[in-house]
C-alpha cells in the first residue's frame, strides 16, 4: 500500500512564504526555495507552493519562484494561484512544477478542467477546494477568491463534477479551520473522499502530531498538507513521519489472532457503493502481505495454504482503506474490485436473498 504523504505548504506572497489565520494577519516566515529545501531534507514527500494574492489581485502566478524553487529541491512541487489558462498552466509546468493547482478559475469556467487534464494529462492537474460549513443546511459551500466569496455550490457535488470533468487531485482546504490549529476537518474530508476515487490531500487546521494520526485513521485521504507547525519549527517533518507510523503499527499489533485460532475474518467491501462483497480469513503473513502488495491475500482453508485474491482468475482486489473492529477480532477492508469477487461468476458472493419478513 502506498505511504500517506506528508505535504509542507508554502503560501507565497510578494516573493515570500507567510502564514496567518484564515488568510489575513499574516507574519513573514522566510524565503521559499530555502524553506523548501529544508524541508527535503527533513522528508517531505511534496512541496505545495501556493500563490495567496494572485488571483485577488488579478496576475500571474509566481513563475520566477517556482523557477528559483525547482532549481534547489527534487521532490514534486504543486503550484497553485493566479491560473486562469491553459497558457498559465503551461508557464509553470515549464518553471518546473510538477502539478498544478486551480481554485477559482475552474469553478469560474468549469470547461477549463477539461481542457487542461486533455492537453497535460489529469497525473499533472490538482483541484483546490476551499469549504466553509453552511449553516442553514449543516453541509459545506465552496468558497473562492481566498474565501471572501461564497460560490453557493455544493462541495461534495463540485468534488464529483471536478473528477468528472478530469481532475488527477483534489486538495481540500477547511477555512473554518485553516490556521487555527484544531484539528483536520474529519467530518468534511471523509466526506469529499468518499465522493471521489480520485487522491484526497487534506488541509487546514493542523496543530499537534496527534492531528495527522486522526486524518488518517478516520479518512482514506492520500496525503496531509501542513504550514504552521512546520514554519514555526513545533514539529518536523521526520517527527510527524514516525509518529504516523507508530500509531499505524500500534493498530495493527491489536489484532487479535491468537483469540482467533489464527485466522481473523476479514469483510471485504466495495470501497465506491459499499456494496459487501465477499467474506475470507487471514492469517498473520496473509495480512502482511496486503499492506505490503496493496492488494488481498487470504489463508484458504481448503486447500490450506496462502493465496492473492486474482492471481489466476484477474478479479484483483485494490486496497482502498483497512479497518479493524472494537474486538479486535475482525478486519475490514474496503477495497477496488476488478470483475467479480464470487468464484462462482458473480460479484458478491452474497447474491442469494432470503425471503421472509425480519
Amino acid at each position: 500500500m502506498k505511504n500517506k504523504r506528508i505535504i509542507p505548504c508554502l503560501d507565497v506572497n510578494k516573493g515570500r512564504v507567510v502564514k496567518g489565520i484564515k488568510f489575513t494577519n499574516l507574519r513573514d516566515v522566510g524565503d521559499p526555495a530555502e524553506i523548501a529545501e529544508l524541508y527535503e531534507k527533513e522528508g517531505a514527500d511534496e512541496i505545495v507552493l501556493l500563490d495567496i494574492s494572485a488571483t485577488s489581485e488579478g496576475r500571474e502566478t509566481m513563475v520566477d519562484v517556482v523557477k528559483n524553487v525547482a532549481s534547489k529541491i527534487s521532490i514534486p512541487i504543486t503550484v497553485g494561484g493566479g491560473i486562469r489558462t491553459i497558457e498559465d498552466f503551461e508557464k509553470v509546468i515549464k518553471a518546473g512544477a510538477s502539478k498544478v493547482s486551480i481554485n477559482s478559475s475552474a469553478v469560474k469556467t468549469p470547461s477549463l478542467i477539461k481542457k487542461i487534464s486533455d492537453k497535460f494529462g489529469k497525473e499533472s492537474l490538482v483541484v483546490a477546494i476551499d469549504a466553509r460549513r453552511n449553516e442553514e443546511d449543516d453541509g459545506w459551500i465552496v468558497v473562492i477568491s481566498g474565501g471572501e466569496i461564497d460560490t453557493g455550490l455544493d462541495v461534495f457535488k463540485w468534488a464529483k463534477k471536478v473528477e468528472e470533468l478530469g481532475a488527477g487531485e483534489i486538495l481540500l482546504t477547511s477555512k473554518d479551520a485553516d490556521g487555527t490549529k484544531d484539528g483536520y476537518d474529519v467530518e468534511l474530508t471523509d466526506g469529499v473522499c468518499k465522493a471521489v476515487d480520485i487522491p484526497v490531500i487534506a488541509s487546514g487546521g493542523c496543530g499537534k502530531l496527534q492531528d495527522f494520526g486522526d486524518i488518517f485513521e478516520r479518512t482514506t485521504v492520500s496525503g496531509a498538507l501542513a504550514a504552521s507547525m512546520f514554519h514555526f519549527r513545533e514539529v518536523t517533518i521526520n517527527e510527524v513521519k514516525d509518529y504516523v507510523n507508530l500509531r499505524r503499527k500500534e493498530l495493527i499489533d491489536k489484532i487479535d489472532f491468537k483469540k482467533c485460532n489464527g485466522l481473523v475474518p476479514t469483510i471485504i467491501q466495495d470501497f465506491k457503493n459499499g456494496e459487501v462483497l465477499m467474506l475470507g480469513y487471514m492469517n498473520e503473513e496473509a495480512f502482511a502481505r496486503t499492506i505490503e502488495s496493496g492488494t488481498t491475500w487470504f489463508w484458504s482453508r481448503s486447500r490450506n495454504e496462502l493465496w492473492n485474491k486474482g492471481e489466476t482468475s484477474g478479479n484483483t482486489q485494490y486496497v482502498k482503506s483497512i479497518s479493524i473492529d472494537c474486538d479486535n477480532d475482525t478486519i475490514l477492508i474496503k477495497v477496488d474490485q476488478l470483475g467479480n469477487a464470487c468464484h462462482k461468476e458473480y460479484r458478491s458472493c452474497f447474491y442469494r436473498n432470503i425471503d421472509g419478513r425480519f
